[in-house]
């Protein structure tokens, strides 16, 4: 029979078909944690989103998948001051599962905000404080944070998104054999150092690129602005870019 008459035929009986139905989060809690407070989430397979959102508590979601999600659980340490949350696997032999979180923190506080993935993406937006994201073979987004910041990959790609700000943030993006991508605006106040062992340095920022001293490799240096803001963007064997960030399209 066909799917569309099936589902016809479902409605009419007054039952929701199953692909309708999202997928039921199975962690979700909103937790109470002063300014500063730590912030740990790591995971074995599967992604990690943090954004800043309005509001006065970090809020954790997690979405179980995969044929073993029935064998996995997510585990919850966390104590005043410090959330820590991770997934664990009930039986060995019983891994083909995954786990996708999604964390909401207060807009402009600061937390020790620490994210790691084995083998997921890692993407993290607008948040503030000393941040570390990293992911083993995985990608890292970092994106218009406030702080001390790294964003670093093993085998994934790095890309990042800086802003024109008066804060003094100090941020590095690192890889070791993935590519290095960071947009900025073209009146950014940023010191940015690049480096390369045998991938390249690309910028349409202007900027003289050096061969490395010692070794093979390249090398470049820039002030922008004031250079308010320090920006490390360092590879072994992927290429790093830097480029100018779009205007956004004037609204009609």
């Amino acid at each position: 029979m066909r799917l569309d008459i099936l589902l016809a035929l479902a409605l009419l009986l007054g039952v929701t078909p199953l692909l309708s139905q999202p997928a039921a989060r199975d962690y979700d809690k909103s937790h109470a944690i002063p300014p500063f407070g730590q912030i740990f989430i790591s995971n074995t397979s599967g992604t990690i989103k943090v954004s800043a959102c309005e509001g006065k508590e970090v809020h954790v979601a997690a979405t179980i998948n995969g044929p073993d999600r029935e064998f996995l659980r997510i585990q919850d340490n966390s104590t005043p001051g410090r959330i820590e949350i991770f997934p664990r696997y009930l039986q060995f032999g019983k891994g083909n599962a995954s786990v996708d979180f999604d964390v909401r923190v207060p807009r402009g506080v600061d937390y020790h905000l620490n994210v790691w993935s084995f083998s997921g993406r890692v993407e993290m937006d607008g948040a503030r404080g000393r941040i570390v994201a990293r992911s083993n073979s995985g990608d890292v987004s970092m994106k218009k944070v406030q702080g001390f910041a790294m964003a670093s990959s093993v085998s994934g790609s790095v890309s990042g998104q800086l802003e024109r700000t008066r804060e003094h943030n100090n941020v590095l993006y690192t890889s070791i054999s993935g590519n290095i991508a960071v947009e900025a605006p073209a009146d950014v106040d940023a010191t940015i150092d690049m480096s390369s062992h045998s991938g390249g340095i690309q910028t349409d920022f202007p900027v003289e690129i050096k061969d490395m001293r010692y070794g093979p490799g390249k090398l470049a240096k820039l002030k922008l602005g004031s250079g308010r803001q320090i920006v490390s963007m360092r590879s072994t064997y992927g290429r790093v870019s830097l480029t100018r960030q779009k205007p956004a399209p004037a609204p009609k």
